[in-house]
């Protein structure tokens, strides 16, 4: 529905690649739902499987950590935009479900998602860049660091500060406050 003349593609072609399909969409939830049960069921070849089960187990599980947070993370953020199916029931309940896997809740990412794309690039409204503190005043892009020290800096930060972020936007979700990224209030 853009109004810009620069598409790299025709607008019929965007129109066929953009139809949604309840049975399309529920035909690749089942392709992700088996590859999570492959998974499931490779974790448990390796804890019955001896020693080289054990040796084969983070592996495992680091590809199932992979799945689990590739559909949480995908099938949510598809459902959010209604693009996943053709019926909205559909969207609004895959995406609760997807969103389980994660501990996010699909309607509080809708909102936070809904700015963000209204505001996008505003440093001081685009609700995916008010969690970066001062690194969102930084020119260019943003997310990338500044030094290898950064990096892992960043690593260190995402590795402790992601779960205590999603932990108190759960708790505070659920006493009914409303919160963006930070889990802390909503700026």
């Amino acid at each position: 529905n853009s109004e810009r003349k620069d598409r790299v593609l025709p607008a019929e072609v965007v129109s066929r690649l953009s139809a949604k399909s309840d049975w399309k969409g529920l035909r690749q939830l089942g392709i992700h739902l088996v590859v999570t049960a492959l998974g499931a069921v490779a974790t448990w070849a390796c804890l019955h499987g001896g020693v080289l089960g054990y040796l084969a187990l983070p592996v495992v599980v680091t590809w199932q950590g992979f799945v689990l947070c590739s559909l949480g993370f995908a099938g949510q953020h598809e459902c959010v935009h209604f693009t996943a199916f053709r019926s909205r029931w559909l969207n609004r309940t895959v995406g609760f479900w997807a969103s389980v896997p994660s501990f996010t809740f699909a309607e509080h990412e809708l909102l936070l998602h809904k700015d963000h794309h209204t505001f996008t690039g505003d440093p001081k409204r685009d609700t995916e860049l008010l969690e970066m503190g001062d690194q969102v005043l930084k020119p260019g892009f943003r997310k990338i660091p500044d030094s290898p020290h950064a990096y892992w800096w960043s690593f260190v930060e995402t590795v402790l500060g992601k779960p205590s972020n999603k932990m108190l936007k759960l708790i505070n979700c659920a006493r009914g406050i409303p919160v963006d990224y930070t889990g802390t209030g909503w700026n």
